[in-house]
């Protein structure tokens, strides 16, 4: 006997889409808004740096030399326009199991608001001070393996590094990464006894914790970075490839620039090939006659990345703001390639409102209809700019952790 009864079996779709988990933004509780309450209008924010004066002796009844006294100018320019657009046909919206605008909307708004929060967080790599193995007693340039028995150690340099630029020790933060967090709780807050039972009843809250006197921030918008050593010229044909939150960006060096998307012209030298890389990945939306722009995804995330070349070190330092990042290659020469040792995440730690910040258009969305069909255009966008001052840098420290 054999029943075909599966036509009477219903399928059923959920009403609502799966959850895509993604960072919580915590600018708001770190950055300084001063800038905000003047700047309703224009698009600079001036702060003045003092020289310093010096002090002298003196003698009864001799004249006291003069000093000149000046200022150095420096501004913060809301020059960060970030926006995103979908389109939804009204039919295709009343067809729909759920709500298409909506559930993409509340997406893509998330999206905005963690690439303001990247953007501020990739300023630990402008702060004064720096914490690296070298520091703990390591290797000179090197990113710490952080571990249950130096932890403890890593977070006092910290106060260490700003107590020696004069700076306050109150009102402290460090943004760290959930593997941080980890270690962190393991350590202390496994110990039987009254302070690290405190630390585990009280310690979190959300996506925060507190420890050694400073709140700790957890989130996955901290910045990564690796490094390239090319110090003998590519070959035509080599490639680099820079995996971005798992999307694989490559860039091909080449004698003819051709029009491929990511060719690099290799140019006269290793460091002119270097340079013209630096220059595609910074501006990765312009063709020039160095290199080929890219598009779509790839463009997208070049523009939440950063270049530096190193002429002197015949390396590249590739930046990536709120996603981590992995280098592959295919270099000629076998001594070219990514440095491991050197693969960090960048965790900025400083005093509150170390980083200033103006966002004079909030993250915010609108629908904008189409004037020739039933669609609506899902639309959002947010203006800012984002600066560290001299004296801000002074109450910052980069903690460099190895990215694994």
């Amino acid at each position: 006997m054999a029943n075909a009864l599966s036509p009477y079996f219903p399928e059923f779709w959920a009403k609502t889409a799966q959850v895509l988990h993604k960072p919580r933004a915590i600018y708001r509780q770190i950055a300084n808004f001063r800038g905000e309450s003047v700047l309703k209008n224009g698009d600079v924010f001036h702060r003045i740096l003092p020289n310093t004066t010096q002090i002298q002796d003196y003698t009864r009844y001799s004249d006291i030399d003069g000093q000149d006294i000046n200022g150095t100018d420096e501004t913060l320019t809301v020059d960060s326009e970030k926006a995103f657009r979908f389109s939804v046909d009204d039919f295709d919206e009343i067809q729909s199991n759920l709500s298409l605008a909506q559930t993409y909307a509340k997406n893509a708004m998330t999206d905005l608001t963690n690439v303001l929060d990247s953007d501020l967080l990739y300023e630990a790599v402008n702060a004064t001070s720096t914490v690296d193995d070298e520091t703990i007693g390591g290797s000179s340039d090197t990113p710490i393996t952080l571990a249950g028995s130096n932890v403890f150690e890593t977070f006092t340099k910290v106060q260490q590094k700003l107590g020696e630029q004069n700076v306050d020790l109150n009102s402290l933060y460090g943004v760290i990464d959930p593997a941080t967090a980890q270690i962190i709780s393991s350590q202390v807050g496994g110990r039987e006894t009254s302070f690290g039972d405190t630390v585990t009843r009280n310690g979190f809250m959300g996506n925060m914790l507190r420890y050694n006197g400073m709140d700790l921030f957890v989130t996955n918008n901290y910045t990564s970075s690796i490094e390239l050593s090319i110090a003998t010229q590519p070959t035509n044909g080599d490639t680099v490839v820079f995996t971005i939150a798992g999307e694989a960006v490559t860039f091909t060096f080449v004698t003819s620039i051709g029009t491929t998307a990511g060719n690099v012209l290799i140019g006269a030298s290793a460091d002119t090939a270097r340079a013209n890389l630096e220059t595609l990945i910074n501006a990765p939306g312009t063709t020039t006659a160095q290199g080929v722009a890219l598009t779509g995804t790839d463009l997208y995330l070049l523009q939440q990345s950063v270049a530096v070349d190193t002429a002197a070190d015949d390396t590249l330092d590739f930046y990536a703001k709120g996603k981590t990042v992995v280098g592959t290659e295919t270099l000629t020469d076998a001594t070219d390639g990514f440095v491991a040792a050197k693969a960090s995440r960048h965790l900025q730690f400083g005093r509150k409102g170390a980083v200033d910040m103006v966002v004079q258009d909030k993250p915010n969305m609108a629908v904008r209809l189409e004037p020739k069909h039933f669609a609506g255009n899902v639309m959002g966008r947010s203006l800012y700019g984002i600066k560290t001052y001299t004296d801000g840098a002074a109450q910052l420290v980069d903690v460099r952790v190895l990215l694994s």
